[in-house]
Formats: structure tokens, C-alpha cells, sequence
């Protein structure tokens, strides 16, 4: 299960280990901010029952998108272009039941307004 503790929501997710091939990727890479090459080597999990875990997904954004965007909306910032945007997005979400909804046929999630 995977939170960012806003709300006492918590998405799972299901994973399975694999036999990475030579070409997966099992690693992050990176320049660090002096310029030096950086390697986070991960384990070889691959998310598994994807159109479970994108509907789960859906669900959780809808269920916590206020709550996250009351938060960040009052995390002070000197960027005021950020902190426009975080008010416009607050605005926008107590207006508007907007959320992901999967398609099933694809396995894909897509925005659409909520009745």
C-alpha cells in the first residue's frame, strides 16, 4: 500500500518479482547536482493486474484530490506563478467533479468529467 498521508487514503498496488531480461531497466541514473553520475539500483518488481491497480489508481485520485491541493495550496512558496496555479487548481476542484476514469478496453485511464 502506498499513501502520501493526506486523508487516511491508501492506494494498493500489486507486484510481482521478475527475471529481469539483459535490456530491462533496474536502475535509476542520474547527475547529481556536481555534475556526478549517480546509480539507484532497484529490485526487479513490475506492477501486476494492471486494470485493478489503474481503476484503484482513479479512485484515489478522485478520493483525495481536494484534500492534496488544500495542502499545497498553503505551503508557502516564494514562486508566485506556483502559488497561482496551486489556487487556480483549488478553484477548479471544488467547482468541478472531474476525475480519471479507465478504459477497459485499453487498460489505459483517460480524463473525463463526472456526472
Amino acid at each position: 500500500m502506498l499513501t502520501q498521508n493526506i486523508g487516511g487514503h491508501t492506494l494498493t498496488i500489486y507486484a510481482s518479482e521478475f527475471a529481469p531480461l539483459p535490456k530491462d531497466k533496474v536502475s535509476l541514473t542520474w547527475n547529481d547536482d556536481q555534475g556526478v553520475m549517480r546509480e539507484l539500483k532497484m529490485p526487479p518488481f513490475c506492477i501486476t493486474n494492471m486494470q485493478k491497480v489503474t481503476a484503484q489508481m482513479c479512485q484515489y485520485v478522485y478520493e483525495t484530490k481536494q484534500r492534496y491541493l488544500d495542502v499545497h495550496a498553503l505551503t508557502e512558496s516564494e514562486d508566485e506563478l506556483l502559488q497561482m496555479t496551486m489556487r487556480m487548481a483549488v478553484e477548479y476542484a471544488s467547482t468541478r467533479a472531474v476525475g480519471l476514469q479507465p478504459d477497459h478496453a485499453k487498460g489505459e485511464a483517460h480524463h473525463t468529467r463526472v456526472p
